[in-house]
């Protein structure tokens, strides 16, 4: 375990350095257009990327090429993984090192990328697909959790058993698409949202990479990738201006307290305390007492939490629908007879 701790230790170290790494790259989006927001088409527009007029095929090639080896290579390693489980008496398997360093090669590839091309796969792919990808991920995981922590305030939702096995079979390969999708659609820019976004993308490939081992379930490690993306769609939403910073903050806060909180195995009069301020702290908030939100706004609070409590059922009973058909087919002969 001491060698585990260790690796995962110099894991979020290298994670950090290869962030502040893009501090120090020569080139931006305004070396290409010197005002990128003259191409701005409306709300699906994202800012770093080049007009399909101007984009260089090699970029294209190579950005997709890129996309399509680190994700093929990952999926190998998980077999693999899956495959062979580690030695007696060790922590980690050879195939956990590999995805380690499969994942920094790859980093490494887009810094180079970013370099010589910039541009990534954001001119071919709707924005929707970069955001949407993560939000299906962070569902996946509050179905897969629901047996553990619960849904709402520690209660758990009988879902049918087959969709739960569904997705905690098939799980790793979305996780992994999502989040090699997500780290190749954006260009490597330094604006503290991207900054963010990447060191996000990073602790996901270190969650990955450690498929199997006793980090990758570590109760207070996974709710800790589930709230970054608080943090994350905050920075994003004051560097870009384009959506109210309080949805994501608050939004997100709001699953954190009804449903995270409880995988935490916390005392109840700390759960009710925290909930309690944050209440609190929502009311204040909107009231104008501090900051710029009002109680018209407060709206914007339930967005999120609303949309994703909906699709978990909405993906459990999509899941399920097959299985569901099947039965009542399987019961059709016994009936007729």
């Amino acid at each position: 375990m001491k060698k585990l701790n260790k690796v995962f230790l110099i894991s979020l170290i290298v994670a950090l350095l290869a962030t502040f790494a893009v501090i120090l790259l020569p080139n931006s989006i305004y070396e290409y257009y010197a005002d990128p927001a003259l191409n701005d088409i409306g709300g699906s527009y994202y800012f770093w990327k080049f007009l399909p007029e101007d984009k260089d095929i090699v970029a294209r090639l190579t950005a997709w090429g890129l996309f399509v080896l680190h994700f093929g290579t990952v999926m190998y390693l998980l077999k693999k993984l899956k495959d062979n489980p580690k030695p007696k008496g060790e922590s980690m398997s050879k195939y956990n090192y590999y995805l380690l360093f499969t994942n920094l090669g790859f980093i490494i590839l887009h810094y180079i990328h970013t370099i010589i091309w910039y541009d990534a796969l954001a001119t071919d792919t709707p924005v929707w697909s970069s955001q949407g990808s993560v939000i299906v991920m962070l569902i996946l995981v509050l179905i897969m959790e629901n047996s553990r922590r619960g849904l709402f305030f520690g209660k758990k939702m009988k879902f049918p058993k087959e969709s739960v096995k569904f997705v905690m079979k098939n799980h790793g390969i979305y996780i992994a698409l999502a989040t090699i999708f997500t780290f190749w659609f954006h260009p490597m820019e330094f604006t503290w949202g991207h900054l963010f976004g990447f060191f996000y993308m990073y602790l996901l490939f270190i969650q990955l990479s450690l498929a199997r081992t006793k980090i990758h379930n570590n109760k207070w490690w996974k709710v800790t990738l589930e709230v970054t993306v608080l943090f994350h769609g905050t920075f994003v939403a004051i560097d870009t201006q384009n959506a109210p910073w309080a949805m994501f903050l608050f939004g997100f806060a709001i699953i954190f307290f009804v449903t995270q909180i409880y995988g935490l195995k916390l005392n109840k009069l700390t759960i009710m305390i925290s909930q309690i301020t944050f209440l609190i702290i929502t009311l204040v908030t909107y009231t104008g007492l501090i900051g710029d939100r009002s109680l018209a706004d407060i709206n914007e609070v339930f967005r999120i939490p609303v949309i994703d409590y909906v699709l978990v059922f909405v993906f459990v009973y999509v899941i399920y629908l097959p299985y569901h058909i099947k039965k009542m087919r399987n019961k059709e002969p016994n009936q007729i007879k």
